[in-house]
């Protein structure tokens, strides 16, 4: 199961380089770009509540292996973009695969508490994100690289390769899961999803919120705009990319090693302060490349705690019969996040604001989230975890 994950997440971190770097190379402008990153979270956004009623009625390996093979199919498609004419067409592709990548990871986020002990999900949490953060890391790199040196479209064509011999891998897996047999319709079921999270058991929302503001780390956006237009005389687009990936995602794995041992629900709010702090830091020290991989290093390293944290305090808040509809109104929530924050970047670059004040903007967002927090833990009775 992990090397599946492995294959799928390294695949699409790869292709995510190219894509930004092509919508350089067809002239797109700062909104375009944000446009496009939207477009990865999107999916979600839209099918959420509706696939976890899904989830919950289906059996996960028939399901998980067709959402990779489209997965694989619109990488293939993403060759023939070749023309500004055909961003429309660019837009659509990512917008179809990110949905069923979307979908494949609520899929696996609902399987976890299923096959593992209460006591394992927290680990289980900090290895995935670390697993996706490595990932993130050698297919951004590698991905500047492949697109720098081979060209776009081979970058494109190695990446639906891998979506390929994920599902040759996964085809191969064992995995039984009894599935209830459901005993109303389709409808009741997503109803009944719904009113779980928003009657019967409202502090999951809070829990939801928290998870979400991991949607304001979204800084593709931000990113291709520093390459496009301060970074040019020192590096090249798509290595500049790359590289700034690749240092944030370095840190992404670091963080859960430094941090595992002392977060808990009294702590988390302290995090969110540092992550907020390092935000700010990284919009500093922006104007400057070499200075820049600082600060997006000293940016990562609280994301993926944040992340793993918050998604195992839902996970043990959730009953067993409606993980897979909870957790795809989470991701509704978490891609509402990143699909807002990365359109309004976008409009503020359009209208002038720099790349480095927008930093300045998310870091006052999170240090915002995390005097709020501290402000209402006690009275929303989040008791420690440890």
């Amino acid at each position: 199961m992990t090397s599946v994950q492995i294959i799928a997440y390294f695949g699409s971190w790869f292709s995510h380089v190219a894509i930004l770097a092509l919508l350089v190379k067809l002239g797109a402008s700062a909104f375009v770009v944000s446009l496009a990153v939207s477009m990865t979270f999107l999916p979600a956004l839209i099918q959420g509540p509706f696939v976890g009623a899904l989830i919950d009625r289906l059996q996960p390996k028939r399901l998980m292996n067709t959402l990779l093979l489209v997965e694989a199919v619109c990488t293939l498609l993403f060759v023939l973009v070749d023309g500004a004419e055909y961003i429309w067409l660019l837009m659509l592709l990512v917008y179809i695969k990110m949905g069923a990548a979307g979908f494949y990871f609520t899929s696996e986020m609902s399987l976890m508490p299923k096959i593992l002990k209460p006591s394992q999900l927290k680990l289980a949490n900090e290895i995935h994100s670390i697993v996706w953060s490595v990932c993130f890391t050698v297919g951004v790199a590698l991905g500047g690289l492949a697109v720098e040196f081979m060209g776009i479209k081979a970058a494109f064509l190695i990446d639906a390769s891998l979506f390929v011999l994920a599902i040759f891998i996964f085809s191969a897996l064992e995995i039984n899961i009894e599935i209830g047999k459901a005993t109303g319709s389709y409808l009741d079921s997503f109803k009944a999803g719904l009113y779980y999270v928003f009657r019967q058991k409202p502090k999951l929302l809070l829990i939801i919120g928290l998870h979400a503001s991991v949607g304001l780390t979204v800084f593709d956006g931000i990113v291709t705009m520093l390459a496009k237009q301060q970074y040019g005389s020192v590096i090249s687009v798509a290595l500049a990319i790359g590289f700034i990936g690749a240092i944030r995602s370095a840190a992404l794995v670091i963080g859960p090693f430094l941090f595992s041992r002392i977060i808990n629900k009294e702590s988390l709010s302290w995090i969110f302060l540092a992550q907020g702090a390092a935000i700010m830091l990284w919009g500093a020290l922006s104007h400057d490349f070499w200075l820049s991989l600082v600060g997006a290093f000293c940016c990562g390293l609280f994301t993926t705690t944040i992340w793993s944290f918050t998604m195992t305090m839902l996970q043990e808040a959730i009953d067993h019969e409606y993980y897979g509809r909870v957790v795809s109104i989470n991701d509704m929530f978490f891609t509402m996040s990143a699909c807002t924050t990365s359109l309004a970047l976008g409009v503020m670059m359009e209208y002038g604001v720099t790349p480095g004040n927008t930093l300045f903007i998310l870091g006052f967002a999170f240090i915002f989230i995390g005097i709020a927090y501290k402000m209402a833990r006690r009275r929303l009775a989040l008791v420690s975890q440890k």
